[in-house]
């Protein structure tokens, strides 16, 4: 928008993650500041893992993969 706040407008999304290979499970999200949003949840083990996000509308989505890495 004007003020280059690209998600202002976006008052709702819809969060899941899991494994890569596997099931996703939802988040709950909640909207904090205009296109802002914050979630909590726990991922299991060390893995490689995806999260999915979309609009409530579902017109606008992606879909990403990221790794947890163990310690030690």
């Amino acid at each position: 928008d004007a003020k280059g706040l690209g998600a202002s407008e976006v008052t709702n999304a819809e969060v899941s993650v899991g494994p890569a290979r596997g099931a996703l499970a939802p988040v709950a999200m909640s909207l904090i500041s205009p296109g802002h949003f914050v979630g909590d949840t726990t991922l299991g083990a060390p893995g490689h893992y995806r999260l999915s996000v979309s609009t409530a509308d579902a017109h606008d989505s992606t879909t990403f993969t990221f790794n947890v890495r163990g310690s030690g």
